[in-house]
């Protein structure tokens, strides 16, 4: 049962980044990699890419893990968590590149 709610969290996930209605953000963890984070008020989601390809987990507000879901599950899931990735990297790559071009349209 849990791992279907974590695929359609993931799918509702992919949704809304496609329609710009929620913004991740780039985070460095200890030992290098890099992961997406998406904050909301009880908890967060984190997406990353691991060995065996693509994870997404979520976390309460304290940080513990409260489920995560692999792409090993199925083809579809790999699929979905890779367009998140995609999607959540180009937003992030987007709204950098907007904010260089406001601070030199404002000098």
């Amino acid at each position: 049962m849990a791992e279907i709610r974590m695929e359609e969290l993931a799918q509702q996930l992919l949704t809304q980044t496609k329609a710009g209605k929620v913004e991740w953000e780039k985070t460095r963890r200890p030992y290098g990699d890099i992961d997406y984070r998406l904050f909301f008020p009880e908890g967060y989601f984190a997406i990353e890419t691991i060995s065996n390809g693509p994870r997404l987990s979520l976390y309460d507000d304290s940080g513990v893990t409260v489920d995560e879901l692999e792409s090993g599950a199925s083809e579809k899931i790999a699929t979905t968590l890779r367009e998140i990735i995609d999607l959540a990297e180009a937003r992030i790559k987007d709204r950098g590149i907007e904010r260089a071009f406001e601070f030199l349209k404002n000098r």
